[in-house]
C-alpha cells in the first residue's frame, strides 16, 4: 500500500465520523426548534440562535463528509504530491483494511449510541413539554430519541455490513 492509499482510507473514516456528529448536531437542532412552536417565549431568541448555529455546524459536518468521502481522490492529490511505490512488508489490501476500519468506527459509534440513547431517554422524560402543543411535544420526543437510535443503526450497519461497503468505496474509485 502506498501513501496515497493509506491516506485515502483514513479520510474516509474520517468522513464517516463527521457523519455521525452531524446525526449528534441535529438534537441541538431538535431542542432549539421550539422557536418555531413557541415564538413570542422567554427563551425565544436564545433558542433562534442556537437553531441557526446547530444548522450550520450541521452543514459543515455534512458538507466535510462529502468531501472526505466522495472527493477523496481530489483531497489525496492535493496533500500528497509525490506518492512512493514503496510498500511496506506487511500484506494487507485496500478494502481488507479499509474494512477492519468500518468494523472498529462501527463498534464505537454503536457503543456511544447507547449511552447517548440513555441520555436522551432521561433528558426527554424530565423535560416540561407543558408550553408546547401535544402533537409537536411528541415529534420532539420522537427527534431526541430517533436520533440515538439512528446512529445506534449505523453503528451496526458499519459492524455488518463493512465488508460490503469496503467493496462499493473502492470500486467506485476504478
Amino acid at each position: 500500500m502506498t501513501k496515497r492509499d493509506t491516506l485515502e482510507i483514513a479520510l474516509k473514516v474520517l468522513g464517516l465520523y463527521l457523519l455521525t456528529v452531524a446525526f449528534d448536531s441535529l438534537i441541538g437542532i431538535a431542542k432549539s426548534s421550539t422557536f418555531f412552536f413557541i415564538p413570542h417565549s422567554a427563551d425565544s431568541n436564545e433558542d433562534l440562535i442556537y437553531f441557526i448555529v446547530n444548522s450550520f455546524r450541521t452543514f459543515f459536518y455534512i458538507f466535510g463528509f462529502w468531501l472526505l468521502t466522495f472527493k477523496t481522490d481530489y483531497l489525496t492529490a492535493k496533500l500528497i504530491k509525490t506518492n512512493s511505490e514503496n510498500t511496506s512488508p506487511f500484506a494487507i489490501g485496500k478494502a481488507d483494511l479499509l474494512q477492519i476500519l468500518f468494523s472498529t468506527s462501527g463498534i464505537i459509534i454503536t457503543f456511544f449510541s447507547v449511552s447517548e440513547l440513555w441520555n436522551a431517554l432521561t433528558m426527554s422524560s424530565i423535560w416540561n413539554y407543558n408550553d408546547i402543543p401535544e402533537k409537536n411535544g411528541f415529534l420532539i420526543y420522537l427527534m431526541q430519541i430517533g436520533i440515538p437510535l439512528t446512529k445506534g443503526l449505523i453503528g451496526l450497519t458499519l459492524i455488518f455490513a463493512s465488508g460490503g461497503l469496503a467493496r462499493l468505496l473502492i470500486q467506485k474509485k476504478k
